[in-house]
Parts: C-alpha cells; structure tokens; sequence
C-alpha cells in the first residue's frame, strides 16, 4: 500500500511540475526566428498588354531584402494565369502549416474594376471584359492569407503595380474595409488608391522597390516606420507624384530587421550560464533585452553557483512597452468568467494571459511580449513564477482558463 500511494505521489508530482512548465512556457513570446514565408511576383513579359522595363528586376531586389530579413521566398517571375494561381494556392497551403509571417509582393500590371483589384499574370488580355477571369483577385488572395484559411500571424501584402493606367480604370482601389475580419494584416501599395506608380528608368529598379529594399534591411524599424519611410523618399523622388500608402488591421509592432543584438540574444536566451548574459550586457549596454540580460544573470549566478564581479546588480532600467490599460486587471485575484473569455479574439487572449505574468514581474524574453509589455523594472526570467506562491493560484488557474478557450478556438501560438 505504502508503494502505490509512493508511486501515486511521486506521478502527480510529475505531473504538475510537467503542468507548471508548459504554461509558463507558453509565456515566452514569439521569438525573432518566428517562421517567414515569403512569395514574390514580377511580371514583365505580357503577351497582349504593354510590357514592363523593370518589374521582374524589382521583384529580385525585394525578395533578395526580404530574404535577408529571414524569409524563406519563393519567386515566380512572368507566370501565365495558371501558374500564378498555383502559385498563390501553394503558398496559402503553406501559411496553413505555420504560426509565423506571411509577405506577398506584387511587381507587375494591376487594374481595377468595379472596385474589385486584379493582378494581371503574363497572358492576360487586352479586353477587360475577360480580366476577372484570367486574373487574381485580390480579395480573393486576402481571403486565402487570412486566419479562416490559414495560421500566420501577420499577413503582408505589397503590391508594387499600377504602373499604367491601361483601361481608363484608374489605379488599385482602397482594400481598407475588405481586410477579413479577425485576421492581422498590413497592406501596402506603390501609390495612393486611384493612382498610377512609375515604373523607374529602364534598366533600372523602380523607387518604391529600390527603398522597400533599403527600408527593410534597417534594424529595430517598426512596420510602419519602415513604410513611412518608404513613403517620404518615394515622394520626394518623385516630387510628389507617387505617395506611397499603406494600412494595417492588427495590434502590436512586427521588425523586418532586428541586428546583432537580436542574433546575439536568440543565441543565448535558453542559456542557463551567467557569463553568456554578462557578455551580452557588456556588448549592449543600452540594447533592448539588457535588463533581462542582467536579470537573468544575477538569477542563475544564485542556482548555478557561480559569482558575478562586483556591482553587477545595477540592472538597467528597461523599455516601456506598448499597452496601456489591461483587460483584467483583477485576474489574479478572481476567476475571469469563461463567457468573457469566449468572447475574446486570439490576440486578446494572448494579452490577457501575458498580462497576468508582467503583473508579477515577468521578464518577456521574445520580440512581441518585449514589444508589447516591455521589460521596465521586470524582475524575474523564471517562467514557474506563478507556481511558487500559493497566494496565485487564482493567477495560475486564470492562465490555465485562457489556455483552455484560446485552444478550442484554434488559437496559434497559445
């Protein structure tokens, strides 16, 4: 009897700690390695309709930047109607696999018609009565990348067309209030709605693929400081004749370009030896996750009994985050009710599960939770912070709730 109940024991332990450790798991925010997949599109070589000079030249600068920033690109250069559309298929299927970004660029004919965007493949023709059929909508590519087809995080779509205004139909038109509910997204054109975009020099690249492949490469630029930026040399270039746009439908901050203090960080953040952290505050004293470096420092230098030089416990203050008032702010101290939860987008439940961890002092280790809740006067790397003191427990079992709905909603990365 005394070794069953032994064996009993000992397995529930197991299990919570087992338990323990893949909640405070998932409070580590998406690292900067997060998957990227990239397609890119250039189309120069029409059959029926005017070619372009510099379109397919621009679509391998930008996937070349892009894939400088971590994606991994397909390229599809002058495909005809059917290659495009398989194209688009495969890459949709693909986004369906991971929880990461997603980023389709564009260089090519674009037209409107009747407020419905096309992108024109290789074949397209002439007759704009047949363009519906022959193209890709481009609400229909929306609807492939969004969270009901797909699990990225982040959709990008940029479309570098509208270079001629072929049937009097005006540029690409607005895409602002078709984004599909729930989904995150970031749309960029070229040009404003309605607009018609240069298409550069011949022989050389365009101004908008040129600085989108400049701007993306600049580390720590948050997506829409790299695309206003985009937008201020393209007009000056143009002397105000193509004004780039841009919109967004989704909270929180997305880097295309993080430098070395990201590489060095992704490298050691598992670490569990003091050195690597006190290396890291030494080469960035000031840098994004150095208060967390001297945290995390300090903490294994206690379990893994290894001493620090002196006065290594003045830890940088920390950056500020994004987010202002909390959804809960009573949630360690009372169950929040499973139909508010229910109600809730993924996004909001991944906030409202990470907000409980800051309130105790969590240090976020990833790019978004640092983005969204910062780091300043965080106190602790250990993600078991809410299983040491009994006093959380309500803490523990909120996280547990939120955990429970984000899965039955098919939450990703929760």
């Amino acid at each position: 009897m005394r070794k069953m109940f032994l064996a009993l024991f000992v397995a529930s332990v197991v299990l919570m700690v087992a338990w323990s450790k893949v909640h405070a798991q998932s409070t580590m925010p998406q690292s900067a390695q997060q998957p990227r997949l990239g397609l890119v599109v250039g189309v120069a070589a029409y059959r029926s309709l005017n070619q372009l000079d510099n379109t397919v030249r621009d679509a391998q600068l930008v996937a070349e930047a892009i894939e400088s920033a971590g994606f991994k690109v397909v390229r599809v250069m002058d495909p005809d109607a059917s290659q495009l559309r398989e194209a688009v298929a495969a890459f949709s299927q693909e986004l369906r696999r991971v929880d990461g970004v997603g980023l389709i660029y564009f260089a090519g004919h674009g037209v409107q018609v009747e407020g419905v965007n096309y992108l024109l493949p290789a074949d397209a023709s002439s007759n704009v009565a047949t363009i519906t059929s022959q193209s890709v909508n481009l609400d229909n590519l929306l609807f492939l990348m969004s969270t009901e087809r797909a699990r990225a995080r982040l959709n990008i779509v940029i479309i570098d067309a509208c270079r001629e205004n072929m049937f009097g139909t005006g540029g690409l038109a607005n895409v602002r209030q078709k984004l599909p509910k729930g989904s995150s997204f970031f749309i960029a054109y070229a040009t404003s709605p309605g607009d018609v975009a240069t298409d550069g020099e011949p022989g050389k690249n365009g101004p908008y693929a040129q600085e989108l492949a400049t701007a993306v490469k600049k580390p720590w630029v948050p997506i829409d400081g790299v695309f206003n930026d985009i937008h201020n040399v393209v007009a000056s270039l143009t002397k105000g004749e193509q004004l780039p746009w841009h919109a967004r439908s989704f909270a929180g901050n997305f880097y295309f370009s993080f430098g070395p203090e990201q590489a060095f960080w992704d490298r050691i953040q598992g670490s569990r030896q003091p050195e690597d952290f006190l290396e890291f505050r030494e080469q960035f004293p000031s840098g994004r996750f150095a208060r967390n470096a001297c945290i995390m420092a300090l903490e294994f230098s206690q379990t893994e009994r290894v001493a620090l030089p002196p006065g290594i416990n003045a830890c940088p203050p920390g950056i500020d985050g994004q987010s202002t008032a909390e959804l809960f702010p009573r949630s360690s101290l009372e169950p929040i009710e499973d139909a508010r939860l229910k109600a809730l987008s993924c996004e909001e439940l991944w906030v409202a599960r990470n907000e409980i961890f800051r309130r105790f002092g969590y240090c976020f280790r990833g790019e978004k939770g640092l983005a969204y809740f910062g780091n300043r006067g965080c106190t602790t790397s250990y993600d078991d912070i809410l299983t040491l003191d009994p006093k959380r427990a309500i803490a523990l079992r909120n996280v547990h709730t939120i955990r429970s709905t984000a899965s039955a909603k098919f939450c990703a990365g929760q």
